[in-house]
C-alpha cells in the first residue's frame, strides 16, 4: 500500500480525530454495545483491516472458554465458538497469555508460531496479517482488539502503535460503560432482592430468604444469618444454606468469638480471601465443608445489632471484590428492616392472642353453664386465630346428663 505524504497526514488526522472522539464518549453515559460497535469499525477502518474483533474477558481469566467475543455488535454464547473459527486462535492465546502486542505481516512463515499456525490458518480460515493488542486497566489484562487481513504485509509498526493507544482509551471508555451498566444492574437488583425479603412477615421465612437471595446474587457456596441474643450475648446460626439446602448448626458463639463475633462487636463488614491465614478464623461453622474465603457484614438497625450475614466460598478464583462488599451491606440494610418487620409483627401476634386468651377467661369466668362455656370458648378462638371453622368436643370421664352436649362445632356443615 503506496500513500502520498497528504494521504498519510490525512490517515494521522483522521486516526487522532478518532482518539478525541472515543475519549468523548468515554466522559459521557454510553451504552456498552454501541461502544464496542463503535471501537471495532474505527480499528477497521483506520488500519485497513478485512476482520476485527474485540474481546472481553469474564471475570479477567485469560481462557478463551471465559471470553464474550464483540465484532461490530454483540455475539451471544452460540455465536462465540463459529467466530473463533475464522480468526488466529494461536494469536489470541499467545497475547491473553503474555499480555503484549503483536504485529504479524505473514502468520505461516512467523517463527514465533512456527508449528502452531501454519497452512490451515493461512488457507482455510485465510488470515496471514495480523494486529492483536491487549486492553489492560491499571495493568491488568480484560481483554483485546484482534484485526487481520487475507494479504501479507498489511500493517505496519505505525498501525501497531495507533491500535496500541487506541486500545488504551478503548479500555477506559469500556471499563466505564462496563462500571455504568453495572451500577444500574445492581440498583435493579437490590430494589428486587428488598422487596422479595420486606414482602413476607414469617421471620423463618424472611430469613431463609435473605440467605438464598444473598448466596444467589454473590455466586458462594454457603451462607448464613447469625442473630444476636441479647440475654446470653450469643450468636446463634438462625438460617444456613449450603448448595442450595438448608443445613442446622446448632453451634453458638459468644459476642466477640471468631470472624462472626468480630463483625457484630465492631459493626464492621469483613472480606477474607483465605481464612486459614486469618488469626481470628477458628472453623466454629465448617459442617461438611471446608470455608476458603469469607465476606461478613453487620445487620445492624439505630436501636441495636441484630447480628451477622455471611457468605462463604465466592464461585470464582479472584474471590470477593469491593462490589461484593458493597453490594452485600446494601442488602443487609434491607434485611435488617425485614428481620425487624417479621420480629414486630410476631411481638404484634403474640401480643393479640394474649388479649383474646384474657377475654376469653374473663368471659368464661363471668358463667357457669356449660354450654355457655363452651360456645364463648370457640367463638373466641376462632377469632383469635383468624379460623373459620372449628369445633370442641368433649370426652366424658364420668357418667354426665344427657343435657350436656358432646361437641360444639362452628363452620362445619351439619
Amino acid at each position: 500500500m503506496h500513500l502520498s505524504i497528504q494521504a498519510k497526514e490525512n490517515l494521522t488526522n483522521e486516526r487522532l480525530n478518532s482518539l478525541y472522539e472515543l475519549i468523548g464518549l468515554m466522559n459521557s453515559v454510553y451504552q456498552l454495545p454501541d461502544l464496542l460497535e463503535f471501537v471495532v469499525d474505527r480499528a477497521l477502518n483506520l488500519t485497513g483491516g478485512h476482520r476485527g474483533l474485540l474481546l472481553l474477558s469474564d471475570d479477567h481469566e485469560r481462557s478463551l472458554q471465559h471470553i464474550a467475543v464483540k465484532q461490530g455488535q454483540e455475539l451471544d454464547d452460540s455465536h462465540v465458538e463459529q467466530a473463533l473459527n475464522f480468526v488466529s486462535t494461536t494469536v489470541i492465546k499467545d497475547v491473553l497469555a503474555k499480555g503484549e502486542p503483536r504485529l504479524i505481516r505473514n502468520l505461516p512463515g512467523d517463527r514465533r508460531f512456527e508449528g502452531f499456525a501454519g497452512s490451515d490458518t493461512a488457507e482455510y480460515k485465510n488470515v496471514r496479517s495480523v494486529l492483536a493488542v491487549p486492553l489492560k486497566i491499571a495493568q491488568e489484562l480484560v481483554g483485546l482488539i484482534y484485526i487481520d487481513h487475507p494479504r501479507q504485509a498489511i500493517f505496519g509498526q505505525a498501525d501497531l502503535a495507533f491500535l496500541s493507544a487506541f486500545a488504551t482509551q478503548a479500555a477506559l471508555a469500556i471499563n466505564r460503560a462496563q462500571t455504568h451498566q453495572r451500577q444500574l444492574d445492581e440498583l435493579a437488583l437490590l430494589n428486587r432482592l428488598s422487596r422479595s425479603v420486606v414482602e413476607v412477615l414469617d421471620l423463618d421465612e424472611v430469613l431463609t430468604r435473605i440467605v438464598r437471595e444473598a448466596s444467589r446474587m454473590l455466586h458462594v457456596e454457603t451462607g448464613s444469618v447469625l442473630l444476636l441474643d441479647h440475654l446470653s450475648s450469643e450468636l446463634y446460626f438462625a438460617t444456613s444454606i449450603s448448595n442450595g439446602e438448608r443445613v442446622d448448626i446448632t453451634t453458638r458463639l459468644r459476642c466477640n468469638q471468631g470472624l462472626a463475633g468480630w463483625v457484630v462487636s465492631r459493626g464492621e463488614t469483613v472480606c477474607i480471601s483465605d481464612v486459614a491465614q486469618d488469626d481470628r478464623w477458628f472453623g466454629e461453622v465448617e459442617y461438611g465443608f471446608v470455608t476458603r474465603s469469607l465476606l461478613a457484614v453487620p445487620l445492624q438497625s439505630e436501636r441495636r445489632s441484630l447480628g451477622v450475614l455471611q457468605v462463604l466460598n465466592k464461585k470464582s478464583p479472584s474471590g470477593f471484590s469491593r462490589s461484593d462488599e458493597t453490594l452485600l451491606s446494601a442488602f443487609a440494610a434491607s434485611a435488617t428492616i425485614a428481620i425487624e418487620n417479621a420480629r414486630l409483627y410476631e411481638e404484634a401476634t403474640q401480643a393479640r392472642r394474649l388479649r383474646t386468651l384474657n377475654q376469653i377467661s374473663l368471659a368464661l369466668s363471668q358463667t357457669l353453664g356449660l354450654p355457655t362455656v363452651l360456645n364463648t370458648g370457640l367463638e373466641k378462638s376462632l377469632a383469635a386465630l383468624n379460623a373459620d371453622a372449628g369445633a370442641i368436643r368433649l370426652a366424658y370421664l364420668l357418667p354426665q346428663a344427657d343435657s350436656f352436649p358432646e361437641q360444639i362445632t362452628r363452620g362445619l356443615g351439619p
